[in-house]
């Protein structure tokens, strides 16, 4: 009987851990498939941003290699399906990283980390669309998984035939310097283009920070003064009050003038003078 008991006991404390260890795995999973939605981009992975996208965008529109052909707004929010995009096409270009392809040192194959290269599990870099001919020269197009870039761009080269890359064609996704460019750095006039372009973006709130309101509460605090200059007249008017009937006459002369009071000094000096002397009039 103690046996039978022993061993239904072991049974269910198995069955316990069981589904504990299934309940716990299960949420465990859960919770790092969304893990990547939890951290949120911080303003210097903006910033960060910012900058390569001011790189990559003055190369090619600064350098006078190339022209732009087209621009268009990518109309998806999906940062999913966006990014997705790029690491379809790495993949096929690690399918075919045995191919030529033109680069400016001549036609080659390139190694992987010459397309892309993956920084964290946020943040990679890598190039343009087209591969079939890249310019290794060019800054690569920096790509954080929790900011979604704004536009499709393409660039042709604009025209040398001693250049190996000639026929350089780039598209690629492009985040808009003025879309992502932290509000705090914008001047007066990128806010109001970045208003007029993307309306949508949220902006900070604009209300008046606190350090100008603590400044009005300084600025008041010295006009209280008054206020303390006329409360400490109130007992200066007492005092001069007091010495107009405080005085008396202290000396050798009977109770009944010593503690006689007068209006003022010269009251009790007129008194004192007119005191007959002691044995006159006796």
């Amino acid at each position: 009987m103690g046996t039978g008991t022993c061993t239904v006991s072991l049974a269910a404390v198995f069955i316990f851990l069981f589904v504990v260890q299934v309940a716990y795995g299960q949420g465990s999973k859960e919770k790092n498939k969304n893990d990547i939605n939890i951290a949120q981009a911080t303003l210097q992975d903006s910033l960060a941003i910012y900058n390569n996208a001011k790189s990559v965008q003055d190369f090619y529109e600064k350098s006078g290699q190339y022209i732009k052909t087209s621009e268009s707004r990518i109309k998806s929010d999906d940062l999913d399906k966006i990014h997705a995009g790029n690491d379809k096409k790495y993949e096929e270009v690690l399918r075919t990283i045995n191919n030529e392809r033109y680069t400016p040192q001549g036609k080659r194959k390139i190694r992987p980390e010459e397309y892309r290269v993956n920084i964290d599990r946020y943040k990679y870099k890598q190039r343009e669309l087209s591969d079939y001919v890249l310019n290794t020269d060019a800054p690569m197009q920096l790509f954080d998984r929790r900011i979604a870039p704004q536009l499709l761009v393409d660039y042709t080269m604009s025209g040398n035939p001693l250049n190996p890359i000639n026929d350089d064609d780039v598209d690629f996704k492009m985040y808009d310097p003025i879309a992502v460019k932290p509000y705090s750095m914008l001047t007066p006039d990128e806010k109001a283009a970045r208003a007029a372009k993307y309306p949508a973006i949220v902006q900070p709130d604009t209300k008046p920070a606190p350090a100008p309101m603590e400044k009005v509460v300084k600025d008041k605090a010295p006009q209280k003064a008054p206020e303390k200059v006329v409360t400490s007249k109130a007992p200066q008017q007492t005092n001069e009050k007091a010495a107009e009937t405080d005085f008396i006459i202290a000396g050798p002369v009977p109770d009944s003038v010593r503690f006689k009071r007068f209006k003022s000094k010269k009251e009790a000096e007129e008194y004192i003078k007119n005191l007959p002397v002691k044995g006159e009039g006796e």
